[in-house]
């Protein structure tokens, strides 16, 4: 009996033109939401591709300006830098003029937009997306005069993000009255901050503000740098940067009493003083700790780390960068030399990853930190490769990459590692 075989062959794929535009089928919703990638400029370009795309450009909701795309850039070779920010400046009001009046604008992104002195006009953008219930509004921005946040706009209910950057250190004009009721994302970038009192009332006013970012901000004339809000969830600090007239909070003291908070990142100029009040919820923490060496001596490092550890009694996750400077690693080994300061306050973490250099300091950091968190489950060690230190005990190891270099650890760092029930070990190279 003879058995027939199945056809082998992939079925071919029919060559005839059916005559269907299928991407001018899709939903306008998916439309919409491929178009929100792109700048308008190239939204615009795209109505020349279908029929149906014609006119679609002017209900679009989301709505992207760069100054820095290749159309405004090219003529940046002959023309001025103030003759091409007029001219961007013309074609996002014939954008908004063109614009189908009963569509809400979901989000507004404006990079790289120079304020002139006495020009009104970011204020006017302002007014039209706020009359047209923007959701997301983000700014990269130049200016030479402080900018401020006009009342229609902190009092506009469908606001939910709002992301300020600035190019160079613009002074921000906190508003002194309540508003932002829906607001949920606050990120400040390169902002110059002049009142202490006005930020922390402007926060603690955001009934449901969840997300708040402050990098590379100038805190100046303040003392105190007040955070409280009952609604915050993560909150990012980062003056990481050096720079000789943004000392970060180094002279200030950081009070934070958020009892909601789960995550906190900090990265810069370790606070002269630190004051945690209700962080009950918080979960996870990034610290580095590359400014110990600002506190002038170990004890004083030692004062600033135990308030730190203390406030944070509840963490379970906990990522530490101690990578660059050497003498920095010495404070923090002689401030975890009183485990007992910190078994009790860090009873909870399951979770540490170190970022450390393969030096004898590191290894001897590594090894304080078992030894005072004794309830962890997984550590993460991330090596980065410096120079090489020569231990009593050592192995080498591949990480789907070619590595030559043997990682040099002593035998009791090991042990306490294999005891251990997850550690995973990486590398970077400097």
């Amino acid at each position: 009996m003879s058995t027939t075989l199945p056809n082998s062959k992939s079925p071919r794929i029919s060559e005839v033109d059916d005559g269907v535009d299928r991407l001018s089928d899709l939903p306008i919703s998916i439309l919409n939401h491929i178009f929100s990638f792109l700048d308008v400029v190239d939204v615009i370009r795209a109505s020349a591709v279908s029929r149906k795309w014609r006119y679609m450009w002017v209900s679009m909701p989301s709505l992207n300006f760069s100054v820095f795309h290749k159309i405004w850039f090219d003529k940046r070779r002959t023309w001025s830098i103030h003759t091409v920010n007029n001219e961007f400046k013309d074609f996002i009001n014939w954008v908004l003029i063109s614009l189908d009046k009963s569509i809400n604008i979901k989000s507004f992104h404006l990079m790289g937009y120079y304020n002139d002195t006495d020009d009104h006009t970011l204020y006017r953008w302002f007014n039209v997306v706020v009359r047209r219930n923007v959701q997301e509004l983000a700014l990269l921005l130049f200016s030479e005069t402080p900018i401020e946040l006009p009342h229609f706009l902190v009092t506009c209910k469908s606001l939910t993000t709002l992301i300020l950057r600035f190019g160079s250190s613009v002074v921000l004009k906190i508003p002194t009255f309540a508003g932002f009721s829906n607001l949920k994302s606050l990120a400040l970038n390169s902002a110059v901050l002049l009142d202490c009192v006005s930020l922390r009332n402007f926060i603690s006013s955001c009934p449901v503000l969840e997300d708040l970012t402050l990098r590379e901000c100038l805190y100046r004339d303040f003392k105190i740098l007040d955070i409280s809000s009952t609604s915050l969830k993560n909150l990012v600090l980062e003056n990481g940067c050096p720079d000789p007239i943004n000392d970060g909070l180094k002279n200030w003291e950081l009070k934070l009493a958020c009892p909601s908070l789960i995550s906190l990142y900090f990265n810069g100029p370790l606070a002269k003083d630190f004051s945690f009040q209700d962080l009950n919820s918080l979960l996870e923490v990034f610290f580095s700790v590359e400014s110990l060496t600002e506190h002038v001596t170990i004890e004083e490092s030692h004062n600033v780390l135990y308030k730190i550890f203390q406030g944070l009694h509840n963490i379970t996750d906990l990522k530490f960068l101690a990578v660059f400077e050497k003498l920095c690693l010495q404070f923090l080994y002689g401030t975890l030399s009183h485990p007992e300061c910190f078994q009790i306050s860090l009873c909870h973490l399951k979770f540490l990853k170190l970022i450390v250099q393969t030096d004898d300091w590191s290894m001897k950091l590594i090894f304080s930190l078992l030894n005072c968190f004794r309830n962890l489950v997984v550590l993460k060690i991330c090596f980065v490769w410096v120079n090489f230190n020569s231990f009593s005990y050592c192995f080498s190891f591949r990480f789907g990459m070619k590595c030559s270099k043997m990682l040099v650890l002593s035998k009791s760092t090991i042990l306490c590692l294999i005891s251990l029930p997850i550690v995973e070990i990486g590398v970077l190279y400097d």
